[in-house]
Protein backbone atom coordinates (compact mmCIF):
# COMPACT_ATOMS: atom_id res chain seq x y z
CA UNK A 1 0.00 0.00 0.00
CA UNK A 2 2.35 2.28 0.78
CA UNK A 3 4.26 1.57 -2.41
CA UNK A 4 1.32 2.79 -4.70
CA UNK A 5 1.26 6.04 -2.31
CA UNK A 6 4.51 6.77 -3.31
CA UNK A 7 3.75 6.10 -6.79
CA UNK A 8 1.05 7.88 -6.88
CA UNK A 9 3.31 11.07 -5.17
CA UNK A 10 5.72 10.35 -8.32
CA UNK A 11 3.01 10.88 -10.98
CA UNK A 12 1.21 13.87 -9.33
CA UNK A 13 4.65 15.70 -9.57
CA UNK A 14 5.44 14.24 -13.01
CA UNK A 15 1.76 16.13 -13.71
CA UNK A 16 2.97 19.08 -12.29
CA UNK A 17 6.11 19.67 -14.26
CA UNK A 18 4.72 18.76 -17.40
CA UNK A 19 1.93 21.54 -16.82
CA UNK A 20 4.42 23.99 -15.72
CA UNK A 21 5.82 23.60 -18.86
CA UNK A 22 2.68 23.49 -20.91
CA UNK A 23 2.45 26.64 -19.66
CA UNK A 24 5.51 27.87 -20.34
CA UNK A 25 5.77 27.13 -23.99
CA UNK A 26 2.33 28.79 -24.03
CA UNK A 27 3.46 31.72 -23.04
CA UNK A 28 6.57 31.81 -25.02
CA UNK A 29 4.68 31.66 -27.96
CA UNK A 30 2.63 34.27 -27.10
CA UNK A 31 5.33 36.85 -25.86
CA UNK A 32 6.00 38.49 -28.42
CA UNK A 33 2.93 39.39 -30.23
CA UNK A 34 1.90 40.72 -26.61
CA UNK A 35 4.60 42.62 -26.45
CA UNK A 36 4.14 44.18 -30.45
CA UNK A 37 0.65 45.16 -28.68
CA UNK A 38 2.15 46.50 -26.45
CA UNK A 39 4.39 48.86 -27.88
CA UNK A 40 1.58 49.79 -30.24
CA UNK A 41 -0.23 51.04 -27.14
CA UNK A 42 2.77 53.03 -25.71
CA UNK A 43 3.43 54.41 -28.89
CA UNK A 44 -0.32 55.85 -28.70
CA UNK A 45 -0.25 56.89 -25.24
CA UNK A 46 3.30 58.66 -25.68
CA UNK A 47 2.91 60.29 -29.30
CA UNK A 48 -0.54 60.66 -30.27
CA UNK A 49 -0.29 62.96 -32.81
CA UNK A 50 1.40 61.64 -35.88
CA UNK A 51 2.71 64.04 -37.60
CA UNK A 52 6.78 64.75 -36.92
CA UNK A 53 6.02 68.42 -36.61
CA UNK A 54 3.51 67.90 -34.10
CA UNK A 55 5.64 65.43 -32.08
CA UNK A 56 8.53 68.23 -31.93
CA UNK A 57 6.31 70.42 -30.99
CA UNK A 58 5.41 68.53 -27.70
CA UNK A 59 8.14 66.85 -26.92
CA UNK A 60 11.14 67.80 -24.74
CA UNK A 61 14.91 65.80 -25.75
CA UNK A 62 15.42 63.51 -22.61
CA UNK A 63 18.99 65.26 -23.71
CA UNK A 64 19.66 68.45 -24.07
CA UNK A 65 23.06 69.55 -26.42
CA UNK A 66 25.59 71.46 -24.95
CA UNK A 67 26.69 74.57 -26.84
Amino acid sequence: MNKKHGQATIEYIAAMMMTVLFIGLLLAQIDEPLRQWWDRVAMKIAAPCPSQACVQKHVQPTVVPQK
